[in-house]
């Protein structure tokens, strides 16, 4: 019998993007900034169409466009083809360790975003990945304004006081409200 697990302390680390061969091995988009720190990963989580499921990882290599997966229940494209789009998720105590001047995605859903002058922006609604540069997407009242998450403009991340303190440029939020 499968022991019962708490999604909300499961942590997206990847999405599966489709198979790979024909033995059932997945292409998977990494979600992390560190995708090596998981290869020795001998645990993880699915959650598809199909529900939530444990998984026993056969492999896990790092790739040039992410990961290529094996998992012990997965046999076959056929097989493999079911999870495309499924989320890859670890217990939150399998995260890796952070330095202190860092802080995971999840952590910033959520926060308060407010100026450095005191005035109240929204909260975070999700993370977006992108290839230059991450944005908060900060919904407040009607309007929603992206972020670059970058130095320059957020200036202070106090994620157990869960507050995001940001310098925006002049036009930034005019733009983006």
């Amino acid at each position: 019998m499968e022991r019962m697990v708490d999604r909300d302390k499961l942590i997206p680390i990847g999405r599966v993007l489709e198979p790979h061969g024909k033995h059932g091995s997945l292409k998977v988009l990494p979600l992390t900034d560190s995708p090596s720190y998981y290869e020795t990963c001998r645990e993880i989580y699915i959650d598809s169409q199909e529900g939530l499921r444990r998984h026993a990882v056969k492999s896990l290599a790092v790739a040039a466009a992410g990961w290529i997966l094996s998992l012990d229940q997965v046999t076959g494209r056929d097989g493999a083809h079911t999870l495309r789009g499924a989320e890859v998720l670890v217990p939150e105590a399998s995260l890796r360790p952070l330095e202190a001047d860092e802080f995971f995605r999840h952590d910033l859903v959520g926060c308060t975003v407010e100026t450095m002058a005191g005035k109240t922006l929204g909260s975070v609604r999700e993370v977006m990945m992108g290839t230059e540069q991450h944005l908060l997407v900060v919904c407040g009242g009607a309007s929603e304004v992206l972020l670059p998450l970058v130095s320059e403009i957020v200036r202070d991340v106090d994620t157990e006081n869960r507050v995001i303190r940001v310098e925006p440029p002049p036009g930034l939020l005019e733009l983006n409200g």
